[in-house]
């Protein structure tokens, strides 16, 4: 995906996923969606998932 080109990164339950495989994933998830995004756009980041069973 292009360099700001987008006005919304949407994540829903990645993060206990990406945590899991390290903070170093979670931070690279999290500084690609500051890439993408516009200057303005938002990274909402949901979580609906209360824990793993």
């Amino acid at each position: 995906m292009a360099d700001v080109s987008c006005d919304l990164v949407l994540a829903v339950d990645v993060f206990p996923f990406l945590v899991a495989g390290g903070m170093a994933l979670a931070a690279r998830h999290v500084a690609e969606a500051g890439r993408v995004l516009r200057s303005g756009g938002s990274l909402v980041i949901l979580n609906f998932r209360a824990g793993s069973g």
